[in-house]
């Protein structure tokens, strides 16, 4: 198989140009199916660029909520450093409404 990037000749089922490391087999994320070209897969039709934006849309949201997350326990832990006896007062006031109605 020749790259079409640099035009190194490469044996046949290598993934990568052996020269420049061009990618040369593409691996549908739907069905797996292996071809040359990164557009559409040729077996189910899928869309290679739509796919993985979808994938780095579902990685981006969940490293915002993680974030978020770490955002939240910062601020709550130097809430509570900062005024402990509204931290007391909160943390009495949830327990009880756990306790009464969960």
């Amino acid at each position: 198989m020749q790259c079409p990037q640099c035009g190194c000749a490469n044996p046949n089922g290598v993934a990568f140009c052996t020269h420049c490391h061009a990618t040369l087999m593409f691996k549908c994320p739907k069905c797996w199916h292996e071809q040359n070209h990164g557009a559409k897969c040729e077996q189910c039709g899928a869309d290679f660029g739509q796919l993985q934006g979808v994938y780095l849309a579902q990685v981006m949201a969940e490293e915002f909520r993680e974030t978020q997350d770490e955002e939240t326990r910062v601020n709550a832990a130097a809430f509570a450093a900062s005024n402990p006896v509204m931290a007391a007062v909160l943390f009495i006031i949830r327990w009880i409404y756990w306790r009464l109605f969960a």
